[in-house]
């Protein structure tokens, strides 16, 4: 059961992700493979004010980290609050009904998640070591493509000046 003060913390989480959140979906090279990629979710705040960081810990876990400032702008520090992929289902779900800026790219997000964890596309290839042969997963060839385009989709819509609320994810206030 979801109390009001659970909610209200979903609320506020919700206004920090749409105001000063990030998410993205990177691409990442598999080690000694060439032309292999993973694709993950990536999730992250970074503010001044180190106590919303430490609030978004206490909430829902997470590293935070810390940049240390230009002292030739009197730049104050910036913190940051990264969330792991493996948690941001259970985040996004918790958080979905009240984003309203960043709501997109949550549901591209999600979208991934699921596939990964559902393990989508994914085949078992045997491969031949030192040690034997042993199991390694690829993605097929569709699947590479669909989840490049998620990318690509959401790096789109993280594009300074781009329109967020039509089309596909049009979002009804």
């Amino acid at each position: 059961m979801t109390t009001n003060k659970a909610v209200a913390w979903y609320g506020w989480t919700a206004g920090i992700i749409d105001g000063e959140g990030s998410i993205g979906i990177p691409k990442n090279n598999y080690q000694n493979q060439q032309g292999k990629y993973r694709y993950s979710v990536h999730l992250c705040v970074r503010n001044t004010d180190k106590k919303m960081i430490d609030k978004l810990v206490e909430l829902w876990g997470g590293r935070t980290d810390k940049k240390a400032c230009d002292k030739r702008y009197k730049a104050k520090r910036v913190y940051g609050w990264y969330l792991p992929a493996s948690k941001v289902t259970d985040f996004g779900t918790k958080i979905l009904p009240y984003l309203i800026t960043k709501r997109p790219q949550m549901l591209l997000a999600l979208e991934l998640r699921n596939r990964i964890e559902n393990k989508k596309g994914i085949i078992q290839v045997w491969r031949k070591n030192s040690s034997g042969k042993h199991p390694s997963m690829w993605l097929t060839d569709f699947e590479r493509s669909y989840r490049q385009k998620l990318r690509e989709e959401i790096m789109g819509m993280n594009q300074r000046g781009s329109a967020t609320f039509g089309g596909r994810w049009a979002v009804n206030l």
